[in-house]
């Protein structure tokens, strides 16, 4: 992979201008034509290297509620809860965590070889369906009781993947862990309310970004509106 390419991908990593040709303006700053932005991009889906490319929204400030859950129950029942937990929408991620028997337990991370539970998931839902989902987790996971673990601070931590320094165990130059102050008087995760037409711009730009010259003209044409009116 050529040095321009690494600088495209981490540049494609950051974000694309909202405009009508985002990867032609995104092109200039790399000396690159749009044909080359987008062979490549679109190269990295053939190739599997990339899965997802689309807008990033704060769940927060859409009226989410969120939480990392952990249930601990025995070796031979984890593949029945955890088939149990599918049917939820409001769950984005499940696995099995555990710390490796070949490790000692004295290792740096392994908590000091104190018992921890096996099952751990995710749960986001809108505010109001926040409780009622979780009261049907805990009832489909009954007797086993979940933890539940709610954010009290929010880090926000930029992870930006340079192929030329996969190798290397060092953090990206000029990217930093930012904590954010916990929430007072919940100002941080105020939202408004949102018409039909704002859901349904976050439903179609929350997947995959139509990979073409014009995107956001593709989007519009998708929802019925006025490309301008939408950027």
């Amino acid at each position: 992979m050529t040095t321009d390419n690494n600088d495209l991908l981490v540049s494609l990593q950051r974000g694309i201008p909202v405009a009508r040709r985002p990867f032609a303006e995104l092109g200039e700053t790399l000396e690159l034509s749009e044909a080359e932005v987008l062979g490549t991009l679109r190269a990295l889906f053939d190739e599997k290297q990339a899965r997802r490319f689309g807008a990033v929204f704060d769940v927060r400030r859409l009226g989410y509620l969120s939480a990392l859950c952990a249930v601990d129950v025995p070796e031979d029942e984890v593949e029945t809860r955890a088939a149990a937990l599918t049917p939820y929408t409001g769950i984005t991620h499940c696995y099995v965590r555990g710390w490796p028997p070949e490790l000692p337990l004295d290792t740096p991370g392994a908590g000091g070889g104190a018992h921890v539970p096996n099952l751990w998931f995710t749960l986001a839902r809108l505010d109001g369906l926040f409780q009622q989902e979780l009261d049907e987790l805990k009832a489909a996971m009954a007797p086993h009781r979940i933890l539940v673990l709610p954010a009290i601070r929010r880090f926000k931590i930029d992870v930006v993947f340079d192929p030329s320094r996969r190798n290397r165990a060092e953090i990206f130059p000029g990217i930093e862990a930012r904590a954010i102050t916990p929430d007072v008087a919940g100002e941080d995760i105020s939202f408004r309310d949102f018409s039909d037409r704002d859901k349904a711009i976050v439903r179609a730009m929350q997947g995959n970004l139509p990979l073409s010259a014009s995107p956001f003209d593709d989007v519009a044409a998708q929802l019925g509106c006025d490309v301008d009116a939408l950027i």
